[in-house]
């Protein structure tokens, strides 16, 4: 019986096609305003339909399966799931998005059933997170480090079961889905291992090109070593290499408009460009940024006279990818020689740096 099961699951996660040409979601919420817009998201598709009498339908067609949300406008509350060419029933209760009920075809099955190998200790990180927001001033120093140590520990918990899942269905879009949005916390060995193990056909989806493209371009570059290179856009649709601007230090600076320690930090920044340029320094900024023109419109506000750069695809930026950026603001200052100094070097010991060594 339970390799019966096994089997079930293994076959379930691999990829087939699906007969039915169409498909129709069938949504059913006892709480929200008859009348209120939903709307139903991917990368290639928008629609929206009004409730009526605590229902909505959408019907349509995908290529393959695509994870996508609904969502109602105006309002945080979304829930992403596989959307695929079959019935596909949604139950909202109570407003509550998150734990919204989907049922559909076999990805969407295989994601229910990733949730609830760590439906518990989400629950649990949850209460935990209640009762220290809620009892943060009673709490000793004691109980509120047995707390953190307690959520680390199922924090820990969740990322094991969760590589656990990939590692076991290898060949599901939830698995590579799941892998490409944990390739950096979980490091280019571990991502290489477990992508390594998954089907042509799962490689070939849209996370698994990206993940080739990660693979490919990601390095563990420290201070000491030398640099690589890179070539991206900037403002004016000029590419620009990142070798041709070296100077006797450069920084090479990642942010975005919509970062506001970005957006603080740049002022100083500007200030230390303006002292030093001629002496030798320069600034390479690398924008995370999608919309060009929310980026153009940054550059001209906070008044940046630096070269900027940009290939406009967020965490896939390819400069973000080499240079190993988890979050910004990050910055590289780099040598004369192409060497790296300093990561993640604060405005004031870049002025002390700075003045020390280019007077």
């Amino acid at each position: 019986m339970f390799l019966f099961i096994l089997s079930i699951l293994f076959f379930s996660c691999s990829e087939k096609k699906i007969n039915s040409i169409q498909f129709k979601i069938s949504g059913i919420t006892d709480s929200i305003y008859n009348g209120s817009y939903v709307f139903l998201a991917n990368d290639e598709l928008l629609d929206s339909v009004q409730i009526v009498d605590n229902r909505f339908d959408f019907m349509g067609t995908v290529k393959s399966p695509t994870y996508s949300r609904i969502f109602i406008k105006a309002t945080s509350e979304t829930k992403w799931f596989w959307l695929e060419n079959t019935k596909i029933s949604f139950f909202i209760p109570d407003h509550d998005f998150s734990n919204a009920m989907v049922k559909g075809g076999k990805a969407q099955e295989m994601a229910n059933l990733h949730y609830t190998k760590n439906e518990s200790l989400f629950r649990s990180i949850d209460s935990l997170y209640n009762v220290y927001s809620i009892k943060v001033n009673e709490l000793s120093l004691e109980e509120k480090g047995h707390i953190r140590a307690l959520s680390r520990s199922l924090s820990d918990r969740t990322i094991k079961n969760t590589q656990d899942f990939v590692r076991t269905y290898p060949n599901c879009y939830e698995s590579i889905l799941t892998l490409n949005a944990n390739r950096r916390s979980w490091g280019s060995e571990m991502t290489d291992n477990l992508f390594s193990k998954m089907a042509d056909s799962i490689k070939e989806t849209k996370y698994g090109k990206l993940l080739k493209r990660y693979l490919s371009l990601h390095s563990n570059l420290e201070i000491g070593d030398n640099y690589i290179d890179f070539e991206q856009e900037n403002m004016y649709g000029e590419i620009v290499k990142f070798s041709d601007l070296k100077k006797k230090y450069t920084l090479i600076e990642f942010w975005a408009s919509w970062c506001i320690p970005c957006r603080e930090s740049n002022p100083k920044l500007m200030e230390l460009h303006r002292k030093y340029n001629k002496d030798g320094f320069e600034i390479v900024a690398i924008s995370l940024d999608e919309n060009k023109q929310k980026w153009i419109d940054a550059i001209k506000k906070d008044q940046l006279e630096w070269i900027n750069l940009t290939d406009y695809k967020f965490n896939d930026n390819a400069a973000a990818i080499i240079y190993n950026v988890n979050g910004i603001p990050d910055n590289i200052l780099i040598d004369e020689e192409g060497v790296i100094v300093n990561r993640k070097v604060d405005a004031k010991t870049l002025e002390v740096k700075l003045e020390s060594d280019l007077y």
